[in-house]
C-alpha cells in the first residue's frame, strides 16, 4: 500500500465507486488503520487457526502428485486438524446495481474481483486493451 503511488489511489477509487462498502470496494491488503491495529497475538490466532492440514485447498509447482503428497505429508503429517469457522458469504446488497455496466439488471456484486494483472503497471495492461 503506497499513497504515492497514483495506480494505487486510482485502483482503490475506482474499486469503492464500482463495489461501494461492498468486500469488493475494500482495499483487499487492508487500510493503515487496519494493519496499524493488528497485535502479534491476532497473527498467530489467525495462523492457528487458518493454517492448518485440512484448509489446504491446492498445490503448485513443477511436481508430480507423488511429489506432492510426499511433501505435504512432510509439512503437515503430524499436525491436527482443526475446526474450521463458517465461511462468510457476503450478502447483496439491495441497490448494489453497477452504475457503469450498461446491461439492464447487472449488479456490481456480480462481477469478477479485479486481480493484480489488472493494474495498469503490469505488462498484460497493454495487450488486454489491444484485443
Amino acid at each position: 500500500m503506497n499513497a504515492d503511488d497514483s495506480g494505487y489511489i486510482a485502483d482503490v477509487v475506482f474499486d469503492r465507486l464500482v463495489y461501494g462498502f461492498h468486500p469488493y470496494g475494500l482495499p483487499g491488503i487492508g487500510t493503515e488503520e487496519s494493519l496499524g491495529s493488528l497485535t502479534r497475538e491476532d497473527l498467530q490466532a489467525f495462523h492457528g487457526q487458518y493454517f492448518v492440514p485440512n484448509n489446504i485447498s491446492s498445490i503448485v509447482g513443477d511436481v508430480t502428485s507423488d511429489e506432492a503428497f510426499a511433501a505435504a505429508q512432510r509439512v503437515f503429517g503430524n499436525m491436527a486438524r482443526a475446526a474450521l469457522p463458517a465461511r462468510h458469504r457476503p450478502t447483496r446488497r439491495r441497490g448494489a446495481e453497477n452504475r457503469h455496466c450498461r446491461q439492464a439488471g447487472c449488479r456490481a456484486d456480480e462481477h469478477p474481483r479485479r486481480t493484480a494483472r489488472d493494474s495498469r503497471k503490469h505488462a498484460d495492461f497493454m495487450a488486454g486493451i489491444s484485443r
